[in-house]
């Protein structure tokens, strides 16, 4: 099914949650109330919450529908409903909304999610990934290339070191790490579609433990080898401890 509504065609090619593919722009509210009259506004029944909430978790639609007991049809007409109730033209956009008024819960969606890992991130991953989740703009691939001045294929072939890296499935599962990093202040981003991603200083980790069991020992004279045999741990592993130690007091003692 597609609509067609000015210069901008959207197609429901993405769980049966209408899609831009064009840089023309409509008013959410204005776009939803002229797709969905009827549905925008409604409040999201149970299942309309379950399907959204395991697509923002990263589940693909066979997925979502076998872990509901639900045929895949049904997945996607939920999906596109509960968009329309929310007046989200895309499903990135119906994850953000729902969040923002309260209907998903930030904490079920993202649990196991490590906000810390965004530290990983390349420059280029970065623009990516602040590109790529971005509430108004939503750009293509190719629309991402165009504003970064980089190719296409490199794009595509970013997007899934961004994914490994902070260990999600997909870019609606994106949009959630996002919205938690938000709300954590780990990230931060301006107005504009051009601002850079600001990503807050890391926050200096205490030593483990077991890693300060190590440097105690080693502050007191003991090697390696006698670490080892008195934790009870192979040498190999005194060293990382180790090393690791004494980069976490570096850390620290430079704030």
């Amino acid at each position: 099914m597609n609509y067609e509504l000015g210069p901008t065609r959207f197609s429901s090619d993405m769980g049966g949650v209408p899609v831009r593919r064009s840089r023309a722009y409509l008013q959410p509210e204005e776009l939803a109330t002229r797709m969905f009259g009827e549905l925008a506004g409604r409040s999201l029944t149970s299942m309309d919450i379950k399907c959204l909430s395991l697509r923002a978790m990263g589940f693909t639609i066979p997925e979502t529908a076998a872990s509901l007991s639900r045929s895949v049809s049904t997945v996607k007409d939920r999906t596109s409903i509960a968009g329309a109730k929310l007046r989200a033209p895309t499903l990135s956009d119906a994850i953000r909304i729902g969040v923002e008024t309260g209907q998903l819960d930030l904490d079920k969606i993202s649990a196991g999610l490590d906000t810390a890992l965004v530290y990983d991130l390349s420059y280029l991953e970065g623009k990516t990934f602040r590109l790529m989740t971005d509430p108004v703009w939503l750009p293509s691939y190719r629309e991402i290339s165009l504003h970064l001045g980089i190719a296409e294929q490199t794009v595509k072939n970013t997007a899934p070191k961004i994914f490994r890296k902070l260990q999600i499935r997909s870019k609606y599962q994106a949009v959630t790490f996002r919205l938690k990093a938000e709300r954590e202040g780990v990230i931060q981003f301006g107005e504009g579609i051009s601002d850079t991603l600001i990503i807050e200083p890391r926050r200096p980790k205490l030593p483990s433990e077991r890693q300060a069991e190590v440097f105690l020992l080693d502050e007191q004279g003991l090697k390696d080898r006698e670490i080892a045999q008195v934790l009870g741990i192979a040498i190999g592993t005194v060293k990382k401890h180790l090393g690791e130690a004494r980069k976490r007091i570096r850390e620290l003692s430079a704030k």
